[in-house]
């Protein structure tokens, strides 16, 4: 349903609650009350603005259903009048005041349990949106369910969860109510990513053998193959007959392949399986072939860009897909100069700053300080936590090596600090850019302790340690700091505890980007 939908909504209500007040449905109510009632109800259902002039009176009307003799139909339709108005005006500690007693409003349910789950996602609050969720009612809460079943909603909804107590659970719970409201309207690798995360989940919380095999079966990220290989939380899953095609990660990358060319052709106006393909080809080490469709893409893009829906929004990630296939190659000059047109073509669009952050990045990587920092400054400072650590750690670092007046590196630090897992790489890697080994060494073994950060911990080691050529002076300063680390005595131990779960067999480093 959309706002449009709940607004109709909203003016019945006003209408309703004249059915009320007109003994249609309600008990009798004294006719002070009621003429009360009657006299304020427009303050339910203002647009704009007026309804939060008009948010005290409501209140005054819950206060006089309160002290009235039969009150409850009255309270949770001001309640939803409150959240109605909460909800157009971002007043969210409204909505989570008033929601809950609006719920039981029945006619404006769905709006009010959307309202609560928005207002829990963007105050970072999983209780809320994780309580939203599991209110959901089988068959009958469906159109509110395909309401909010969108790619962008459901990864901040489970990374906010991840944090919590009970945290493989609640994933798993909120897995299945994905899946319940399907897969639709995302790309076929989103979805692939949903549904390895949801095997992740179902593995972690031992749940029915057939449902694992089921979702094995249907596995076609290498990405996530590599997961259940050097994990040793998933060694059970080795017992599934299922398992055994996952011996093969080439294999699973075919696979993966086939289907982002099955979306090609499905989608043939979008720009985003091309881009996909690139990338994992690259994944599968053949730059040059994602170069190849990358340079395809990008002149059937140019010639005709009104042919592609999504062109605004990923036409700039073409280049930066190219930028990182030539990076990968040490072809330094054509990352950068795609990087630089990939940033160009986002230029003064500050909700997606990735292509921008990126070129800062190449120039931080090559040791051009000063032109990192100046890339940077045309970032605003509303990011999402995962970026804003990148951008912590960038200025830092550039600042750091220029002797910058007056930078404070500990201030840089207590930043990446407040951003939690979301800064922990960042912040290893400003230590290291600070040299201070002692404190990279603590991060690297907090994330070997880590079940969520282990997996990505020794797949970074493999990678430090694979005899392969590395571009840039900052890249090679820093793969020289980490093998000391790799080879301390607290961390070495730590890896030759968890030495059992990197599968010998196969080089897993030949996979990681």
């Amino acid at each position: 349903m959309g706002l449009s939908g709940f607004k109709r909504k909203a003016l019945g209500l006003a209408s309703l609650i004249a059915i009320f007040a007109f003994g249609g449905v309600a008990h009798a109510q004294s006719d002070s009350f009621m003429k009360t009632w009657n006299a304020n109800t427009d303050v339910l259902v203002k647009e704009g603005p007026g309804c939060l002039k008009g948010i005290d009176e409501a209140r005054r009307l819950i206060t006089l259903a309160e002290n009235s003799k039969y009150p409850n139909d009255y309270i949770v339709m001001a309640a939803a009048g409150i959240t109605l108005c909460a909800y157009r005006n971002d007043k969210n500690s409204l909505i989570y005041e008033f929601g809950p007693r609006a719920e039981a409003y029945e006619d404006m349910r769905a709006f009010i349990l959307r309202a609560q789950f928005y207002a829990g996602l963007s105050d970072e609050r999983p209780e809320v949106t994780y309580g939203v969720l599991t209110r959901l009612r089988p068959n009958i809460d469906d159109e509110l369910l395909s309401s909010i079943s969108k790619i962008e909603l459901w990864w901040p909804t489970l990374n906010q969860i991840r944090d919590t107590p009970n945290s493989d659970e609640k994933i798993f719970k909120v897995h299945q109510i994905i899946e319940r409201s399907g897969y639709e309207g995302i790309s076929v690798s989103e979805a692939e990513d949903l549904k390895a995360d949801y095997l992740k989940s179902a593995i972690l919380t031992k749940a029915d053998q057939e449902l694992i095999d089921r979702l094995l079966g249907q596995l076609k990220s290498p990405t996530i193959a590599m997961h259940l290989l050097v994990d040793k939380r998933f060694d059970s899953t080795r017992k599934s007959p299922n398992f055994n095609r996952l011996s093969d990660l080439m294999a699973i990358a075919k696979s993966s392949q086939d289907a982002i060319q099955e979306e090609i052709k499905a989608k043939p106006n979008e720009i985003g399986p091309q881009i996909r393909l690139a990338d994992l080809e690259r994944l599968m080490k053949r730059p040059e072939a994602a170069i190849d469709t990358l340079n395809q893409a990008i002149e059937s893009a140019k010639s005709s860009p009104s042919r592609y829906t999504d062109f605004d929004d990923n036409f700039p990630w073409l280049y930066s897909s190219k930028s990182s296939a030539f990076y990968s190659l040490g072809r330094y000059d054509e990352a950068l100069a795609a990087g630089i047109e990939a940033a160009s073509l986002r230029k003064g669009k500050s909700e997606d700053p990735s292509q921008t952050i990126n070129l800062s990045l190449l120039y931080w990587l090559d040791g051009q300080y000063e032109d990192s920092l100046k890339t940077l400054s045309a970032v605003g400072t509303d990011q999402n936590s995962f970026a804003k650590g990148l951008i912590l750690f960038a200025q830092g670092c550039s600042s750091h090596r220029l002797n910058a007046k007056n930078f404070d590196a500990q201030k840089t630090r207590n930043a990446l600090i407040a951003l939690g897992k979301d800064g922990q790489t960042s912040l290893m890697s400003f230590d290291g850019c600070l040299n201070d080994l002692d404190s990279v060494e603590r991060a690297y073994l907090a994330m070997l302790r880590d079940p969520y950060s282990r997996t990505q911990a020794l797949l970074h080691a493999q990678a430090i340690l694979q005899p392969t050529q590395s571009y840039g002076v900052e890249n090679l300063k820093w793969r020289e700091q980490f093998k000391q680390i790799l080879l301390r005595p607290r961390v070495a131990e730590a890896l030759a505890e968890l030495g059992n779960t990197i599968e010998t067999p196969l080089d897993l480093r030949d996979f990681v980007f």
